[in-house]
């Protein structure tokens, strides 16, 4: 009888809360529970809003030394310096209200991040666009020595051009192709311009009527009325490397061997011979020429381009004639899909009738930008789909959770009465947009692919709402590959070989090779492979140089093709040291060494490497040379304890990474709660987020590894969240330069108990995609490796400016102080003592890890990688003075300086390898569920292992 009341009891306690739940959820619908703040609305909204006003008459020039109230400005010379924290307005009167577009004539200051600037009319933000819109940095080759090289062609250095450059603003987006158009109301306005990021030189602003572009029609009509006749003379060919200018380092030129009809050409050689490529894709990106013509008159243009990058679809490009779209299609120029070089006139893709340019006598500018073109509208309607599914779906993992039981009715269309609305209306948005990517080109079913999938999924949810348990883990799936789509579709690359401008009536050469001359190409590339020194002209000072060292990378190609270019163009001229450098698989470190056949240095190696080559004196003691200390403040001072071990250093840092807190702002503003600063105050949130059916993650896995990691031993990193609460704790790893663990001193057991009870008491997710979770909103909050950054940044365009990074939660002592310490992962470069003794290469190693390790060559390399691999291959350098260039954002860079004050070494020792391995084991032995060991237990049998395998290291070591 009991054991029924006991069953009855809880059964009536189970119907209150499921009544009590969806009376809360009628009552205050999921969707309509939160007020959000009104932001500003998008572009298009504002253009359609003002689609009845005129366009303005009445051009306006402003000096920008005139200005009313300014911030962080000064004035030279007439012109106005605006810094990266300035905020200049305007005061001026229009007689009649009207549609402008604004140019900002300006002169970018050498060696800044991104330049950023936020617009507003008559005190207010128009639009959310013009709430970051970016400027442009111009760089060209330093000069074109490069042709005069024999055997393989370095690429040139790039260096960014101080000039004056007028333009008007454009949304940093990409997905609008027009420049921008701003309403003014009659008589007096004002205009604010205030910086984000980059310090400029400003001269003046210029209001200009937004009237819209002519089409071709019109253009060639007004040509001809103005007496502009055709070119007769002989066609002028310009090669694709030889840009003028560029707007991005990494539009660098490039070598194509794949046809033998390439200018100029070697078969087996690296040539430099065009330009572009899959550099050369992200919207915005410019590359500019200059030619030179005899007459003023009408030429037509044709580009050899190669786009085979992405199958199936096009590349857009917009051109601009010293510095003006000259007519509405040039807006919007296609380059097909085809494996090998095209050559054609730039034609209407409907008439196929061929265009002309008018070009006046001497010299002008020719400049193509890559464009989303039809792509923009596209992909910002799907983005505005995205969006809108992804709050739909968080208000149904309130409801269901994450993990929905497939044969529960969880009453959807009752606690969310518009669920069926909503999903209708995206649905058909979707299919809206694969109905005009289809009527754009029938070769598009690659791209729609991914949308088909999501509106079948849609449509079963339409037709059984209150299942959606069924269909919410492929709905999920659909959505993650949808953002990944919006990505790729920005993609948009293209390579140049040469354009021509050509007289009526000129019959353009052949694109590619006949049979022979392609078979003749084939066959010389063959014999070239066995025969051809790939060395030549690669790391050389010259003649004069009497010393040669060998560098080993593992890290990949990439970075072994920008190293050695850095490497010839800088070490090798400025130092007199000639360079071999090679790709090596990092397990041959080892071996080669103790063959006596390794190289002098080893760069970006794994932090572990070093101070096991160190302990076998197998790496040079750093801390010997004078200059050493003054080298090693380059660093923070954990970065440089890594590696040292007693009195040695064994490496330099040349990658860092560290823990940080990524948060959804969103969502974290939906529940009406604050960043937490502290652990407990991040403990007090997470009721809330769980009552939510959200989940919380503090990475689970190893500490990161930076570099490339030799097979030397069963190396394990330590978990960075335990380590973070070990450090904050007051506590230690190791006592005694490692003679023995140090984890069971009652701080250290009361970190691991901390840790282990995050995971048995408050339930936080001990395994996950965490990015993909974070996009999603499952996951709010957690904290991990800053390089999630880069993936975040690139991987989520549907959430930009919904999330940002924190220091992580700090431990409150018992002093009240707070503490943040978190480890440190690094990468380092070393001296391999045995090879540069018996060498003699001692000076000229320690003067290249000087040369690599420095503020200038590390901004150079990481500029170089993210230009190369995009924001996803951002490289994380060590080197402090270079940190501070990386474009991270003001407000980012503000919280990754604050963590950089916390940071800690993670000391590695005799044995070392063991002690993450260990940790992990106990770690899992208290938090799964088929496991019920105390933690206490399970912290002292992970002692006992590590402190058997330091003993028998030192042993080995001889560090008794």
């Amino acid at each position: 009888m009991v054991r029924a009341i006991v069953k009855f009891s809880a059964k009536y306690v189970s119907m209150l809360l499921c009544i009590s739940l969806v009376l809360f959820f009628i009552l205050c619908p999921v969707h309509d529970s939160v007020v959000i703040a009104a932001e500003e609305e998008a572009y298009k909204d504002y253009i359609s809003e003002h689609s009845q006003a005129s366009i303005g008459k009445t051009p306006v020039t402003l000096k920008a030394v005139q200005y009313d109230k300014e911030i962080d400005t000064s004035v030279s010379d007439g012109f106005l310096l605006a810094g990266s924290n300035s905020t200049v307005t305007y005061h001026f009167n229009l007689p009649e209200e009207g549609l402008y577009h604004i140019a900002l004539n300006y002169k970018p200051v050498a060696g800044g991040s991104e330049i950023i600037r936020k617009i507003r009319i008559n005190g207010e933000y128009p639009f959310e666009e013009a709430e970051y819109i970016t400027l442009k940095r111009y760089y060209r080759d330093k000069d074109q020595e490069y042709k005069k090289q024999k055997g393989n062609q370095t690429f040139p250095t790039q260096i960014e051009v101080e000039d004056w450059v007028q333009t008007l603003l454009f949304a940093s987006n990409g997905y609008i192709t027009d420049p921008l158009a701003f309403f003014f109301e009659k008589g007096e306005n004002t205009l604010t311009i205030e910086a984000l990021e980059g310090d400029i030189w400003l001269d003046t602003i210029s209001l200009i009527p937004a009237e819209p572009l002519p089409s071709y029609e019109t253009y060639i009509e007004n040509c001809r009325a103005n007496g502009y006749m055709e070119y007769t003379g002989e066609p002028i060919k310009i090669q694709g490397e030889d840009a003028a200018l560029k707007t991005s380092p990494s539009l660098y030129p490039i070598n194509d061997r794949t046809s033998p009809l390439t200018e100029p050409y070697h078969p087996s050689y690296i040539v430099l011979n065009a330009i572009g490529g899959n550099a050369w894709r992200i919207p915005g990106q410019t590359i500019i020429w200059e030619v030179d013509v005899p007459e003023a008159g009408l030429y037509k243009l044709a580009f050899k381009y190669k786009q085979s990058y992405t199958r199936g679809t096009f590349s857009t490009r917009k051109l601009a004639i010293n510095g003006s779209v000259p007519f509405a299609e040039a807006n919007d120029l296609r380059f097909n899909y085809k494996t090998k070089f095209s050559l054609s006139y730039l034609a209407d893709r409907t008439t196929g009738e061929e265009y002309y340019f008018y070009l006046k006598e001497g010299k002008n500018t020719i400049s193509m930008e890559v464009s989303l073109g039809v792509f923009g509208e596209l992909a910002s309607r799907v983005e505005d789909s995205l969006t809108n599914l992804n709050k739909l779906y968080q208000d149904i993992i309130v409801i269901t959770s994450t993990s929905p039981d497939k044969y529960r009715d969880y009453k959807l269309t009752t606690l969310i009465p518009d669920l069926r609305q909503r999903l209708t209306t995206e649905r058909n948005n979707l299919k809206g947009i694969v109905e005009d990517i289809n009527n754009i080109s029938g070769s598009f079913t690659s791209s729609t692919s991914i949308i088909n999938m999501l509106i079948v999924n849609l449509n079963k949810m339409i037709d059984k709402p209150n299942e959606i348990g069924r269909y919410l883990s492929s709905f999920k799936t659909s959505m993650s590959a949808l953002g990944d789509w919006i990505v790729s579709i920005q993609q948009q690359p293209l390579e140049i070989d040469y354009f021509i401008l050509a007289p009526d009536g000129y019959k353009l050469p052949r694109a590619e090779g006949n049979f022979f001359e392609n078979l003749i190409h084939k066959v010389r590339a063959f014999i070239g492979s066995f025969t051809t020194n790939f060395d030549e002209q690669s790391g050389r000072a010259g003649d004069e140089a009497n010393k040669t060292i060998e560098v080993w990378v593992s890290t990949g190609r990439d970075q072994y093709d920008i190293l050695r270019r850095m490497i010839t163009e800088s070490f090798c001229k400025d130092y007199g040291i000639n360079v071999d450098l090679k790709l090596v698989n990092a397990d041959a470190i080892f071996p080669a060494t103790l063959s006596g056949n390794g190289p002098d240095i080893n760069i970006q190696v794994a932090a572990s490497t070093p101070i096991n080559f160190g302990f076998r004196d197998g790496a040079y003691d750093l801390t010997q040379f004078s200059d050493f200390e003054e080298v090693a403040a380059r660093f923070s001072p954990a970065a440089v304890d890594t590696f040292r071990f007693k009195d040695a250093c064994y490496a330099l840092p040349d990658q860092m990474s560290f823990n940080m807190m990524f948060y959804r702002k969103d969502i974290l503003a939906e529940l009406g709660l604050s960043v937490p600063k502290t652990m407990d105050e991040f403990l007090s949130l997470v009721p809330i987020l769980q009552k939510n059916n959200m989940d919380i993650y503090f990475t689970t896995g190893a500490q990161t590894t930076l570099g490339a990691a030799a097979s030397s031993g069963s190396t394990k990193n330590i978990n960075p969240v335990y380590l973070s609460l070990l450090y904050q704790k007051g506590g230690k790893l190791y006592q005694n330069d490692g003679e023995f663990a140090d984890i069971t001193s009652s701080v250290g057991i009361d970190a691991f108990k901390f840790w282990t009870e995050l995971y048995t008491k408050h339930n936080f997710v001990v395994t996950t995609d965490f990015a993909t979770r974070f996009r999603m909103g499952e996951i709010p909050i957690g904290i991990v490796d800053f390089t999630t950054f880069n993936t975040l940044s690139v991987a989520a365009p549907e959430i930009k400016g919904d999330w940002a990074m924190a220091q992580i939660p700090g431990t409150v002592r018992e002093d009240g102080s707070v503490s943040y310490e978190t480890p440190v992962t690094v990468s380092g470069s070393l001296i391999v003592k045995n090879i540069v003794e018996k060498k003699g290469t001692v000076d000229e190693s320690w003067e290249f890890l000087k040369w690599w390790t420095s503020a200038d060559t590390q901004y150079t390399f990481a500029t170089e990688m993210e230009s190369v691999l995009g924001l996803a291959g951002r490289y994380p350098v060590a080197n402090l003075e270079a940190f501070q260039k990386i474009a991270w954002g003001k407000e980012n860079l503000e919280v990754l300086n604050e963590s950089l004050k916390w940071i800690r070494a993670v000391p590695q020792v005799p044995g070392s390898y063991i002690t993450g391995r260990v940790i992990e084991n106990a770690f899992y032995s208290v938090v799964t569920e088929t496991s019920n060991i105390n933690p206490v237990d399970a912290i002292y049998k992970a002692v006992d292992e590590i402190n058997a395998e330091l003993k028998s290291k030192r042993k080995e070591f001889h560090l008794e």
